[in-house]
């Protein structure tokens, strides 16, 4: 699993995380709260075109990721645990 970051230096892409949605079924990421579901939701709108349809939500600490999935591959529950539990490892050797 990768978790994509948004910094000043390296700004995530509304275009990219939805390429990688259509590669892999989901994307996970994490910026501000208000970037995340700004994100999420332009890459709703590039993934609707394609008809691609997508369900998100958000984990817990240690970070807020957002996590985006084609309901039809993934279920977005099981994708949550998953990031969260990854974000927690990476957290922890990383502080």
């Amino acid at each position: 699993m990768q978790i994509y970051r948004d910094s000043l230096h390296s700004q995530l892409s509304p275009t990219d995380l939805a390429h990688y949605v259509c590669r892999d079924g989901y994307v996970v990421f994490i910026s501000t709260r208000i970037r995340q579901r700004t994100l999420a939701k332009e890459v709703r709108k590039l993934l609707d075109e394609e008809g691609i349809s997508i369900v998100e939500g958000e984990t817990n600490s240690p970070n807020s990721c957002m996590c985006v999935v084609d309901h039809e591959r993934l279920n977005l529950s099981d994708l949550l645990d998953k990031a969260a539990q990854f974000d927690y490892e990476q957290y922890d050797k990383n502080p």
